[in-house]
């Protein structure tokens, strides 16, 4: 069964229609990571649209939609209601698309047999628009240029279905600042599985699991994460691996090791410093 994701459906005031060369978009911004189905949109019709394509693009730095579409579906705009009201139409997008949490989308719509009379109307919201994750966009050139206005909100509902949540995937990094007593062992998260985990640095004087200590980095995302190890004994050789832990399992790297350094060296580079 469908779940509704990014949405802003009430408040409309006003329409913007769209044809040929001209399109409009309305960004979203999914706050959890999920697959995109379909899409629902407060449309109507003037005079015979044809057909109306309806799909999801990626956004650029500026947040304005971006690339080949995603994922798309269209629907008969001649069957649209007159009703200047407009009416809730779902458009199924295909086979869908994994949208990433915290990550900004275009819905883009456009009727490329229409004509400045024969238009597909997109209700929305021109006075108090409140959506915060995202804006009407606007082509005049078949989406080649792309401005926004952030005092609209196109009225939209996104629906999908989660995402399984599997083990992160995650890779141990070499140690980097390597004393007496400290250490900064590293890993790096390549995959979170479909949900951050939380991120450790297994390590101890003696190779392989179970390891004798274990440093708890946080939660984080994808990337390279630190340790930065204390209470070290120094001109000793450790064994580490990086971990990683969300509700779909652990993942692991392979182990590496690194050699702390000893009372002498250090005070040999400490008297070395001095001079």
């Amino acid at each position: 069964m469908a779940t509704l994701y990014e949405y802003y459906n009430t408040g409309d005031d006003s329409r913007i229609g769209a044809w040929a060369q001209a399109w409009n978009a309305q960004t979203f911004t999914p706050s959890v990571a999920h697959k995109i189905t379909s899409v629902k949109l407060l449309l109507f019709r003037k005079k015979l649209p044809g057909i109306v394509t309806a799909s999801i693009r990626a956004t650029d730095a500026s947040g304005l939609p971006t690339g080949a579409d995603l994922c798309s579906g269209t629907i008969d705009g001649d069957t649209l209601t007159t009703d200047e009201a407009g009416a809730w139409y779902e458009i199924i997008l295909g086979d869908g698309y994994i949208l990433a949490a915290n990550t900004t989308y275009a819905i883009v719509i456009r009727a490329p047999t229409g004509t400045v009379t024969n238009t597909v109307e997109w209700r929305l919201d021109v006075s108090s628009p409140t959506y915060p994750g995202g804006c009407y966009n606007a082509s005049n050139n078949s989406g080649v240029d792309w401005f926004a206005n952030g005092n609209y909100d196109f009225m939209f509902e996104e629906w999908g279905e989660p995402i399984p949540v599997v083990a992160p995937t995650v890779t141990t990094q070499a140690a980097d600042s390597v004393e007496q007593t400290t250490a900064n062992p590293k890993g790096n998260v390549t995959d979170n599985g479909g949900e951050d985990p939380t991120r450790y640095i297994d390590y101890d004087t003696d190779s392989g699991a179970p390891y004798a200590h274990t440093k708890d980095c946080g939660v984080g995302g994808v990337g390279v994460y630190n340790s930065n190890l204390t209470g070290l004994i120094p001109e000793t050789k450790y064994y580490y691996r990086a971990r990683a832990v969300n509700s779909g399992g652990t993942g692991t790297g392979s182990e590496m090791t690194f050699i702390t350094k000893s009372r002498a060296v250090a005070a040999n580079m400490a008297a070395k410093m001095m001079e």
